[in-house]
């Protein structure tokens, strides 16, 4: 593979000017870019105190999480009224800064709230211990100091947040402790027991499992929808670090019904994707409609065309009239709006930071490679220059990340790849590994752009340019994680993702990166809705990975042709053995003696 980087970079050096001065002459555009602020006249903003998170140094810790504006919508003020700071001493209370208290100020519609700890919510000792023990998380972050409160006070909430910020805990927290008060207030539904005939009544109905099935769930307080396997497992491994301790009962549907224990009759959380929510309720009539607690993760993917029925399908199973609905993503788009509204019940919208725009701490990149050939170039210049592993390329399809593996692993890389035709096994078996640093490469497709933390990646590089904002976003935000380190994404692109370049541009300037756009990106037209509409559905045609080499194909009709003038033999096994010229002359001769005759 050596040959293939050395043929490549034959004339490279010659035509990598000429190609980038053509390329910005061939989309040159006299209108500049003008850059639109986002903003809502009816939502109230909450500023936490502490400025926007700035140049960022290349892979330093996050020790502090970033600070956001949040926006929020159908505020009330007496949520955060019950909050009350943690125990101190006399001594701490005199020298506390009231820079670190929390702050209500209503002064023209703007709400200031500054929250130092996890106390402050009024969370269970037990749920503290694990915070501090189990995930050593110091403080919350912009989004938990303000979703967590709304829920623990049983409000609906659709809450967009850049991705890494930690939107699992700010609704595993309130389920956690609000499961664990149902289950106080009802001690009837013990963990090997079903509810005898004299437990009191509750005011949602419980439903007997068939006698055939393996199950004997009878009651669910919590369900948390989320669009993959990996992501459930993911929010799985979170819930039981954080009830470490503790008699709940977290479980997963699978369809293997591996993380499912067959006597249990109460679960506090349960996790599925929706498509095995279905199949579940249909095969054992899970009681969906006891939850009280319904949280929908990635609700733009859960409400998208793909989701959508079996989405609608879990929410009319869930009909207790009483329940929570929280519904999260880090993008969120007018149509998906739009259900999610008709959907939640006096619900609080919460908008933290810039909406559709990625976390502020990832240094986004553009560079132009003008062909296929180009972006192999460029990753072996990253890796030349020392990129820092463990890295995650985004592929476009299945077959193109085999073949950057294939390519990567002849040149001594440690490199695996996961696309969805790996088995979950091989998936789990090789994220573990990730993690662990063992592999210094990850290839996939945009099956991981969701949801998954990966808090040692320090490089997202998009060798396929992703033909939406919503996936730019999505991908990007697997690396600078809250708790990690600040990441650093590359979109190599080439003249056939130029279409599709523009609201990526549009999406880095908003988030503060202009700098590190090139000048002749900012002048190209942004499409209209029509273009936008049409690239959406489209695909980009690319050629493969590991350049091939070009054969002329043979015509197979070419030796029909001269068995028809007879220049090749019928009776010869062997193609091209040719008659004697003498005999076909001979033959010509007989016939027009019998011609004349």
């Amino acid at each position: 593979m050596d040959k293939i980087f050395a043929a490549l970079s034959v004339g490279s050096s010659l035509q990598k000017k000429t190609r980038s001065e053509s390329a910005q002459k061939k989309f040159h555009s006299n209108s500049p870019n003008e850059n639109q602020q986002q903003g809502s006249s009816s939502a109230q903003n909450i500023s936490l105190s502490g400025d926007q998170t700035s140049d960022i140094k290349k892979g330093s810790a996050l020790t502090q999480p970033p600070a956001y504006n949040i926006r929020i919508m159908n505020f009330d003020p007496s949520i955060y009224e019950d909050l009350s700071m943690p125990s101190h001493s006399e001594d701490q209370k005199a020298n506390h800064n009231s820079d670190s208290l929390v702050k209500l100020l209503s002064q023209k519609g703007k709400v200031q709230v500054k929250i130092d700890s996890f106390e402050t919510f009024g969370l269970l000792p037990w749920l503290i211990r694990n915070i501090c023990q189990e995930m050593t998380w110091s403080s919350p972050t912009s989004i938990q100091q303000v979703t967590i409160p709304v829920l623990l006070h049983q409000r609906d909430v659709l809450v967009t947040s850049p991705t890494g910020s930690g939107k699992t805990a700010a609704f595993l927290l309130p389920a956690l402790q609000l499961a664990f008060q149902y289950l106080q207030e009802n001690p009837f539904l013990c963990a090997n027991n079903s509810p005898s005939e004299s437990a009191p009544s509750t005011n949602c109905p419980i439903e007997s499992p068939p006698s055939s099935s393996p199950l004997s769930i009878t009651t669910i307080y919590s369900l948390i929808l989320s669009p993959t396997k990996d992501l459930c497992k993911q929010i799985y491994r979170q819930a039981l670090r954080l009830s470490t301790g503790q008699h709940m009962q977290i479980g997963m549907i699978t369809s293997s019904l591996k993380f499912i224990k067959p006597k249990i009759n109460h679960y506090d959380v349960l996790i599925a994707t929706p498509f095995i929510a279905v199949s579940m309720y249909q095969k054992y009539n899970l009681p969906f409609s006891s939850v009280r607690f319904l949280v929908l993760d990635e609700i733009d993917s859960l409400l998208s065309d793909d989701f959508v029925s079996a989405t609608d399908s879990v929410l009319s199973f869930c009909d207790y009239a009483h329940k929570v609905t929280a519904m999260f993503s880090a993008t969120l788009n007018f149509s998906v709006e739009f259900l999610a509204k008709s959907i939640l019940k006096d619900h609080v919208k919460i908008v933290v930071g810039h909406a559709n725009t990625p976390a502020s701490h990832v240094n986004q990149y553009l560079k132009y490679t003008g062909s296929e050939d180009g972006k192999l170039l460029a990753i072996n210049d990253m890796f030349v220059s020392g990129q820092k592993p463990p890295i995650l390329i985004f592929m476009q399809s299945k077959h193109r990340a085999q073949q950057l593996t294939h390519l990567l692993s002849t040149l001594s890389v440690s490199v695996d790849y996961i696309t969805g035709d790996r088995t979950e096994i091989e998936r789990q078996t090789i994220l573990e590994k990730f993690r662990r640093a063992e592999l210094s490469v990850l290839v996939t497709t945009d099956l991981l752009a969701r949801g998954l933390d990966f808090r040692t990646v320090s490089t997202v590089i998009n060798y396929d340019m992703p033909t939406s904002t919503t996936m730019y976003i999505h991908r990007i935000g697997r690396t600078g994680r809250v708790g990690g380190l600040s990441g650093t994404s590359w979109t190599l692109f080439t003249d056939a993702d130029i279409p599709y370049i523009k609201p990526i541009v549009n999406v880095m300037a908003q988030s503060g990166q202009l700098s590190n756009i090139p000048a002749w990106l900012l002048r190209l037209n942004n499409p209209s809705k029509r273009v936008k509409a049409q690239l959406s559905h489209s695909v980009v045609n690319r050629d493969d990975v590991i350049p091939q080499p070009k054969t002329t194909p043979i015509n197979p009709g070419k030796f029909d042709t001269f068995r028809k003038k007879g220049l090749i033999d019928y009776r010869s096994k062997k193609r091209g053995s040719e008659r004697p010229h003498k005999a076909r002359v001979s033959k010509k001769k007989k016939t027009n003696n019998t011609s004349n005759a």
